[in-house]
């Protein structure tokens, strides 16, 4: 893969939130459409998926890991505590630049950190 940046991840903050919400929208509806059809993608992402207040009340528990490039957030994922990742989107611009792997490989640092040896979807 050429190109591969190197991104900046760090933890959720309460101001990414219109980010991330318009991230998790955005990608499964422009990208995932190509897999899933109008009612598949209706019930994984409705409209009021873009509502933050469940998103927030969730990412106060279970804090994302948040991708940003030149200051735009280009993706997040979620990690808890017993290994589970639960969201894990890139910005559909961003999508094959190495997003998700600086993700997966900050997860798999903190999961050597926290001394979980099995992580899962």
């Amino acid at each position: 893969m050429d190109n591969i940046e190197q991104y900046e991840i760090r933890q959720y903050r309460l101001e990414d939130a219109r980010a991330l919400a318009d991230i998790f929208y955005n990608t499964i509806h422009i990208i995932n459409v190509r897999d899933y059809s109008w009612t598949q993608l209706e019930a994984w992402a409705p409209k009021s998926s873009l509502d933050l207040a469940g998103w927030q009340k969730k990412w106060l528990k279970v804090p994302p890991f948040v991708a940003i490039t030149e200051n735009n957030i280009v993706g997040f994922s979620e990690f808890e505590k017993n290994g589970h990742i639960d969201c894990f989107y890139c910005h559909h611009e961003w999508i094959g630049k190495g997003v998700g792997s600086s993700l997966i490989q900050t997860i798999e640092n903190h999961a050597r950190t926290l001394q979980i040896s099995r992580i899962f979807c």
